[in-house]
């Protein structure tokens, strides 16, 4: 969550949470960050959360997840938080917006965190098979940091309460972007297929009005964001204490910024 109060710079309240602490984070951390608004004047606060699983969704989706599942924690903790923002909205006065944030990349992602762009990277890189779960053909939507991070802001900066789904519409297959990601690595890297996540959505593009809305529209395409994401894998790829997962958990779709 991101917050100023007046007179100060933006600045994080709350940390950006991922599949293993999102319970941790959006239970805790999200109740504590609401509250600081209700006894300190805020001019805005801005909660943060990746999409619900489903097909391609407008900012009215209300979401479709499994709570039983392997990533039941991870997609009921997104959907608590914009409950509880809506909740301080209305009965505290908090100025809130919600920004839905889908699959983002860029510099600074860890190697190891199990997302597909640098699990693919750092594979092809090394000259490791490249992992694609299932036969591939699961389509995603990714955005470059810079175009995120400029919609955060723009929305930050409005008077819009929100949902906005922040993401590029572009829609590509996995195994698509695997191709692309070993391309421009100039790797000879065997791309192979691995069993597919339970609970994996087929789909993930998001159908927004931040144009409308906000004057957003991604402007780094495929190719540029991902040379810049490549040059700062290859930087790490002499660097004897970066792990690499050995398959991709492209399940995940939390689109965070990059830490």
């Amino acid at each position: 969550m991101w917050s100023r109060c007046r007179g100060q710079e933006w600045q994080l309240t709350a940390p950006i949470g991922h599949s293993r602490g999102a319970a941790a984070c959006r239970g805790g951390g999200g109740p504590r960050a609401l509250d600081g608004p209700v006894v300190a004047p805020v001019d805005r606060l801005v909660t943060q959360r990746s999409v619900c699983c489903g097909p391609p969704q407008p900012e009215s989706y209300w979401g479709h997840v499994n709570p039983v599942g392997p990533r039941g924690v991870y997609d009921e903790a997104k959907r608590f938080a914009e409950a509880l923002t809506m909740a301080y909205r209305r009965h505290h006065g908090v100025d809130t917006a919600i920004v839905r944030i889908f699959n983002t990349y860029g510099p600074r992602m860890r190697p190891d965190d199990g997302r597909a762009i640098p699990t693919f990277a750092t594979q092809a890189l090394s000259g490791a098979p490249v992992t694609v779960a299932g036969d591939g053909s699961r389509t995603r939507s990714v955005c470059f940091v810079d175009d995120l991070v400029d919609g955060i802001l723009r929305l930050l900066l409005s008077e819009v309460a929100g949902p906005v789904n922040v993401g590029d519409p572009h829609e590509l297959s996995v195994l698509e972007l695997a191709t692309v990601v070993r391309r421009l690595c100039d790797s000879s890297s065997e791309i192979v297929f691995v069993p597919r996540p339970e609970d994996d959505p087929s789909v993930r593009q998001p159908d927004t009005t931040a144009r409308e809305q906000l004057g957003w529209e991604p402007r780094v395409g495929l190719e540029a964001g991902l040379r810049t994401t490549l040059a700062y894998f290859r930087a790490l790829s002499d660097r004897s204490d970066v792990r690499v997962l050995p398959e991709a958990d492209q399940a995940d779709d939390r689109g965070h910024l990059p830490a």
